[in-house]
């Protein structure tokens, strides 16, 4: 167990109250320095612990900042067990819109995987490429079969991937935050650079039979 007052000066406890009093932001009145001893290299880390104790520090903030007697005695900070690798990154692109840390295809690249920012020089070009799927939009051609536009993403920014009929029937439970190896051919739409699948595989925990 951490008390607040043990990692927090008494200014800083002051300012996190008139943070949320006049700006209406939540602070945790920890410096720096204490975060950075735990610093493991992930943005949000420990966020869970501060989330769990977010309303005793600001109780505690509250009251001494009005009370003109004894102060109380601080809050008592629990420790919780931290976020895992994959809520931290859930929490990043829920949150944020995008990783701040890594990517979650970032482990599954290989030597033969390019990325979205080198598309642009394997045009006309077979490539291998790993992308986390951020939107599937289906679409129905001239013979009444279903086709999909999936737009991908990596550490570099994010491309439109083509599945014509025949492989998309194969791969109609594919859903967002799906992890994807993609085998196609780059082409150019207007300014856009695109790869239009030949195979599809799922990649990690999210494959699908």
């Amino acid at each position: 167990i951490i008390r607040i007052e043990d990692v927090a000066t008494q200014e800083e406890m002051n300012m996190a109250l008139r943070m949320r009093t006049v700006e209406g932001k939540h602070v945790i009145p920890v410096p720096t320095l204490e975060i950075k001893k735990e610093f493991s290299g992930y943005f949000l880390h420990p966020l869970r612990r501060f989330q769990k104790n977010l309303d005793k520090v600001i109780t505690y903030a509250e009251l001494i900042s009005t009370s003109t007697a004894i102060l109380p005695p601080p809050p008592e900070i629990t420790i919780y067990e931290e976020y895992t690798k994959e809520e931290l990154l859930s929490l990043e692109i829920n949150t944020f819109g995008f990783y701040l840390t890594e990517s979650p295809v970032s482990k599954y690249k290989g030597p033969s995987d390019i990325n979205t920012k080198e598309l642009k020089n394997h045009y006309n070009q077979k490539i291998h490429i790993i992308l986390v799927i951020d939107n599937i939009k289906e679409a129905i051609t001239k013979n009444n079969d279903i086709m999909s536009f999936i737009t991908g993403s990596d550490e570099y920014g994010s491309i439109t991937v083509t599945l014509f009929p025949d492989l998309y029937k194969k791969f109609q439970k594919l859903s967002k935050r799906d992890i994807i190896r993609v085998f196609g051919r780059v082409e150019r739409r207007f300014d856009r650079y695109q790869v239009v699948a030949k195979e599809v595989r799922i990649l990690g925990q999210n494959e699908k039979k």
